[in-house]
């Protein structure tokens, strides 16, 4: 019961952060108290609220987008505009209500429309349902209009009492240039608060809930500001109208909600004011025949436009970023990026092994000297070399002095055999067969318009038939020496078309391990080079069932801090978008994770960084689930997930144009060199945290993986709490 009081308390809460893209508590609780500057309206506003996240809870909907203000923001808006426009009564809550209710339906039918084209729905409900209430009350008698908007001193007196008469005298005293005036009574206006007072505290809360989406306000207001007087626009409709808030939101949005905070953001958010402003003067002398105000209409329509223009795109340029995973903060948008974007960049692609177990040498790679050249360029050809460098024993005269004839080829990805090539005889060394170019060859469908070739196999070495599903990894034929193959090797490649003649595709291979002259290397998503030798990364039993997490299990493990053992339990759960996070009830944290078979990786932290679990966010944030002694794992943290909002403060304001601060994670194997299977394995995590170049903390960590999982992770920084 605590969990759902908790979770109807951040609805309400959101529906009024949401309305400048937040989750921030506390920024909508401030929000909240600003509308009852105007009592009537922040009673109309509040109750709506409660109104409309309640049945959307009643109805079954979303509980996250419900905790998070998305059915609840729009039936604000509609509700303040209502309060501050009617008398309060009995009748006007009832018009209240059947708004809300309008409002939840048409925000539930956009959504479901929009979001077939990933497109939010905004404020369209507010705007429609409002347009339509308006119109239909001009037929209501026993709805009047509010005129003590008029008496302005007597409300606030009412609401405040004297102190809050001299704060509004005061405030409107303040000799600040009449642009700046019209940013705050802009801000205020979209929340139906047409004093400097509510503009002032808004722009307040905006500053600190972040710096970016702060600057980006006043870099869509004062271009508005200054296209209008160059284009000689009567100021009145800018003034007098509140036409900022338009701007301001479009900035917000463009600049660094949707859009990952860049040059590119900024300057978008600068190119598209006018056409905002054109919208804007346009539809204000349309709408006033009809005596309809025009609200944020002309925001809604250029965000969504640009949005989809955007996401119609072929060529995607990388200096104007969508933001794909949404932290409600331009901040976090930025700081998540700046890493995910190297990160997880290949998190979508279909993972593809070596074909062949042990280390295999390039002999020709991509754009190779001899036939990897125009469409058959993306390509590999791979041998067996010893430790002198020579890839046959004897005298190389026949095929089987070669170290790779006979060996095994397995299946590169899960798929279904397409087609096969078998029959054609293996070449003596030294001749090749220039009729059946390819050898004999198997082509595996891997997916819709993806698949792998392998040629010049063996001569009958073929163990699948065509039809036959295929498990990476499963044995599929022998390296032959068939086809235009002068020496026994084997031919790899990845193509869009099932045909044995088919044209390559330029496509990585998932993880690999490099030999570079004794010094092994993890490489992910990368492209084997020439004379490069590789090998598939062995998976570590130990490690891949000390991190196969399943929904539901409970994980327990001892976190050692100053000497003191503390209990850490830890539950594996699921969203209902099959993200997959460790959830601390305690303090009601969660680490989001991911785990590719080869990489266990944490993605996302929220909570209580005093947590148990915080600590193991950091100690395991990236681990291969292979125990190579040689390797060492690096990876950098989300800036905003190790820094504080304090530190980052002043570095906010810069980072869309430079980034200056950076954490590091760098984890090492220990092991004994001759325990073919240890009874346990020893991970050594460190983070750094840098700004500029000076390194500032530093934490490290000892982890002990068992049969039972994480047995424990020491904390080896020494007063870590007092860090």
């Amino acid at each position: 019961m605590n969990d759902h009081i908790k979770s109807f308390t951040k609805g309400v809460s959101g529906s009024y952060s949401q309305i400048f893209f937040s989750d921030n508590i506390w920024f909508g609780w401030l929000l909240l108290a600003v509308t009852f500057l105007n009592p009537y309206a922040g009673i109309a506003g509040l109750f709506a609220v409660l109104l409309s996240n309640s049945l959307a809870l009643w109805l079954g909907y979303d509980r996250t987008l419900t905790a998070k203000g998305v059915y609840g923001f729009n039936s604000l808006l509609t509700a303040l505009g209502l309060g501050v426009t009617f008398e309060q009564s009995w009748q006007l809550f009832i018009i209240v209500m059947l708004a809300t209710f309008l409002n939840l339906l048409i925000s539930l039918s956009l959504q479901g429309i929009l979001s077939k084209y990933y497109l939010p729905f905004l404020s369209l409900p507010f705007l429609i349902t409002l347009w339509i209430v308006i119109l239909a009350t001009r037929s209501f008698d026993a709805l009047t209009l509010n005129e003590k908007g008029i008496f302005a001193l007597n409300e606030l007196y009412k609401t405040g009492g004297d102190a809050l008469v001299k704060l509004y005298e005061a405030s409107q005293s303040i000799p600040l240039p009449v642009s700046l005036k019209a940013y705050f009574a802009s801000l205020g206006a979209i929340f139906f608060q047409f004093n400097l007072i509510a503009g002032i505290l808004i722009a307040a809360g905006l500053f600190f809930f972040s710096r970016i989406a702060f600057t980006l306000s006043l870099l869509g207001f004062y271009s508005a500001w200054l296209f209008y007087q160059l284009l000689g626009i009567d100021m009145s409709i800018f003034i007098y109208n509140y036409a900022g808030f338009n701007y301001i939101l479009t900035a917000i949005a463009i600049g660094g909600y949707f859009f990952v905070p860049s040059i590119s953001s900024y300057v978008w958010t600068i190119v598209l004011t006018p056409l905002v402003a054109l919208i804007n003067v346009s539809l204000y002398n349309l709408f006033s025949v009809f005596q309809l105000p025009v609200y944020s209409i002309p925001f809604n329509i250029v965000v969504l436009m640009f949005i989809y223009a955007i996401k119609m795109r072929i060529y995607p340029s990388g200096s104007l970023s969508e933001v794909y995973i949404q932290r409600h903060s331009p901040e976090e948008n930025l700081y998540t990026h700046l890493i995910s974007k190297n990160r997880f960049r290949y998190i979508y692609h279909l993972p593809v092994k070596l074909p062949f177990w042990g280390e295999w040498t390039v002999s020709q790679g991509h754009n190779g000297e001899y036939t990897h050249k125009d469409e058959y360029r993306h390509a590999w050809d791979f041998i067996i070399n010893d430790k002198s460098g020579k890839q046959y024993k004897n005298e190389g005269n026949t095929v089987g002095d070669y170290y790779c004839f006979e060996k095994a080829v397995l299946a590169p990805a899960d798929g279904v055999v397409s087609d096969i090539q078998d029959g054609i005889a293996d070449n003596a060394v030294g001749k090749e067969n220039l009729i059946n170019n390819w050898g004999n060859t198997i082509v595996i469908k891997h997916a819709e318009g993806f698949y792998s070739k392998l040629s010049h196999l063996k001569e009958q070495s073929i163990k699948v038939k065509k039809g036959d599903h295929v498990k990476a990894g499963d044995i599929i034929a022998a390296c032959g020496n068939s086809g235009r193959s002068p020496y026994p090797h084997l031919h790899f490649q990845l193509q869009a078309t099932p045909y044995i003649g088919s044209k390559t595709i330029d496509y990585p291979v998932s993880h690999f391990i490099s030999n570079q002259n004794g010094s092994l290397v993890l490489k992910s998503f990368e492209q084997p080079q020439q004379n490069e030798t590789v090998s598939n990364v062995q998976i570590n039993a130990l490690l891949q069932n000390a991190f196969e997490f399943k929904a539901g299990q409970l994980i327990e493990t001892d976190i050692l801090i100053d000497g003191t053992t503390c209990k850490a339990k830890w539950e594996v759960m699921t969203t209902i978008y099959n993200q997959s996070y460790l959830w601390d009830k305690e303090t009601r944290s969660a680490a989001y994770y991911m785990n590719d078979g080869t990489l266990f990786r944490f993605t996302h932290f929220e909570g209580s960084r005093n947590s148990l679990l915080y600590i193991g966010y950091l100690a395991l944030y990236e681990v291969m689930l292979a125990s190579y002694k040689q390797i060492k794992i690096t990876s950098n943290f989300p800036n905003n997930q190790i820094f504080n909002n304090f530190s980052l403060f002043p570095h906010d304001f810069i980072a869309p144009f430079k980034n200056l601060v950076n954490s590091e994670y760098l984890l090492e194997y220990k092991m004994e060199e001759t325990a073919l299977a240890p009874s346990e394995i020893v991970l050594q995590p460190e983070v750094k945290t840098r700004i500029v170049r000076n390194e500032r903390t530093k934490h490290s960590f000892e982890v002990v993986i068992s049969r039972k999982g994480v047995e424990n992770i020491k904390v080896k920084t020494q007063n870590y709490n007092n860090l």
